[in-house]
């Protein structure tokens, strides 16, 4: 795997670990237990992803360095997310995340075969909390998280 791929792959490592500070903060700000439940899955899909990230930098001899700003960025962003409305909240994240999907399909495809199994998962772990986004804006509130559920390795307790 050529260095480029490399320096993506650890761009979307620090990318997860700004979406778990992200989605713990916008956990703790929700007022309904339910819904705060939801992030906190979100966040251990997050969290799971940059693992998944770590361990394959390792293999490559890079060693996984989150930088404190992505921890800080992500729980400062939260204030804004977690002000809106749950609607515009669930339609925002379902929007933004066309990018995020595109850019790793494309890492995905350049990375080639040594870590398409882990570049898969990526690409996938943002699908399916697309897919839940969508189903809460549909209404669908009790089974809208069962993509990530089904994915997610480990739920955490309500």
């Amino acid at each position: 795997m050529d260095g480029t791929a490399l320096d993506g792959i650890e761009a979307a490592y620090r990318g997860e670990i700004y979406g778990e500070a992200l989605y713990e903060a916008i956990a703790w700000a929700q007022p309904d237990p339910e819904r705060a439940w939801k992030w906190r899955v979100l966040a251990q899909l997050e969290r799971e992803t940059g693992a998944e990230l770590a361990a394959c930098l390792r293999r490559h001899g890079r060693a996984p360095r989150p930088a404190p700003e992505d921890r800080t960025k992500g729980i400062v962003d939260a204030k804004i997310y977690a002000a809106l409305p749950w609607q515009a909240l669930m339609r925002r994240f379902a929007e933004e995340l066309d990018a995020d999907i595109a850019e790793y399909s494309d890492l995905a495809r350049r990375a080639g075969a040594a870590e398409a199994a882990v570049l898969a998962r990526l690409v996938e772990h943002e699908r399916v909390t697309q897919t839940f986004c969508r189903r809460e804006c549909a209404g669908a509130g009790d089974t809208a998280l069962a993509p990530v559920l089904a994915f997610v390795k480990q739920i955490p307790p309500r």
